[in-house]
């Protein structure tokens, strides 16, 4: 990912955060993190840029508990000038020759004046599989491959209990619906031979 992001100038001079080929809301949110003057030293971000409580709500059961969290290291950030440098030392450097230079006070060690940011993934535990999306992950769960790993770690026998997820619904509601319709089909059989019987005792 650092590769990625940082060719060999940029990770010997730093890279200004809004130049960083990440999505622009995700940008937006570190630029407040940096503004609001706090102690943080992590900032996280995601390239769909949901939060944990949004990434959820797209989930099913069995894709939800399948799900674990990960992130990558993805830069240092100066907060005086917001450059981003791949490596702690070498941002550490460049704050003792520019942006701290002559600045022995409060804001000058590396948990007060760096923030690391870290890139959150969507972790598959079954599969040991890291997708940068939502909806990578919802993909890569309708595979028969994580349908047999999640079997397998859940102990369960037959792989299809862990259907492709296309549909949310929990299996007590799918048991729920599948009776419901049996149901409806018993009823239309009862009064089409009801009707039947009816017309013949008209004759």
């Amino acid at each position: 990912m650092t590769n990625a992001l940082f060719n060999s100038a940029a990770a010997l001079y730093g890279i200004h955060l809004v130049q960083l080929q990440i999505p622009k809301p995700a940008i937006e949110r570190i630029q407040g993190r940096l503004k609001d003057n706090t102690c943080a030293t992590v900032v996280q971000y995601s390239d769909d840029c949901l939060t944990s409580a949004d990434a959820r709500t797209r989930l099913g059961s069995e894709e939800f508990a399948c799900l674990a969290e990960k992130t990558i290291d993805v830069g240092y950030i100066c907060k005086k000038c917001h450059v981003v440098f791949p490596q702690a030392d070498a941002c550490g450097a460049h704050q003792a020759a520019l942006c701290f230079q002559d600045d022995s006070g409060p804001g000058r060690t590396a948990g007060d004046a760096v923030l690391k940011l870290e890139q959150k993934l969507y972790h598959c535990s079954p599969c040991k599989v890291s997708c940068s999306t939502v909806n990578e992950f919802r993909t890569h769960c309708t595979q028969e491959r994580h349908r047999k790993a999640a079997a397998a770690a859940a102990g369960v026998a037959d792989p299809g209990a862990f259907n492709n997820n296309t549909s949310r619904e929990s299996p007590a509601a799918a048991r729920l619906g599948a009776a419901s319709r049996q149901k409806q089909a018993e009823n239309v059989v009862f009064k089409a031979g009801h009707s039947l019987s009816a017309t013949h005792t008209g004759n």
